[in-house]
């Protein structure tokens, strides 16, 4: 962070949002805030193998504590469920309600929320594009506009 009333993005997530897979730095984080520019700055909380229930469990202690009334804007982005539908079935509704749980107490403490929808992946289980599917529609619903994005 370069000032107290500077822009700030907290990322929260799985090994995706730690940067699994990447090098140099070149975290989806990282290049979020390099695209940005300055002012903005931010933090990376993303941790591998983490499922959503631990994050949200540990958003008042990891998360929260980074907001400040005096930023600007004080935005989380949460990146998290696919470990939780690749290792398991039937976690749609599981997930789907951890990440509205981890949403409502950060909007509750004053956080702008994103919810960033989940990839499509090598599985465990047969059922993990049925069940990410599944997550993405009821998330979807959730929201007024629509998207044209063919990758939900």
């Amino acid at each position: 962070m370069s000032g107290s009333s500077d822009p700030q993005i907290v990322f929260d997530g799985d090994s995706l949002t730690a940067g699994a897979g990447s090098s140099g730095g070149c975290t989806y984080p990282n290049l979020t805030i390099q695209a940005l520019g300055a002012p903005w700055g931010g933090y990376n909380l993303g941790v591998p193998g983490a499922g959503i229930g631990s994050l949200v469990s540990g958003a008042a202690a990891n998360v929260d504590t980074k907001y400040n009334a005096s930023h600007s804007k004080n935005i989380v982005i949460l990146w998290a469920g696919s470990n939780d539908l690749a290792n398991s079935s039937g976690q749609t509704a599981t997930v789907y309600s951890a990440i509205q749980t981890f949403g409502n107490a950060r909007k509750a403490v004053g956080w702008t929320v994103v919810i960033v929808s989940i990839l499509p992946r090598t599985a465990t289980n047969g059922s993990f594009e049925t069940d990410r599917q599944s997550l993405a529609t009821s998330l979807l619903g959730d929201f007024t506009g629509s998207t044209s994005d063919p990758n939900i």
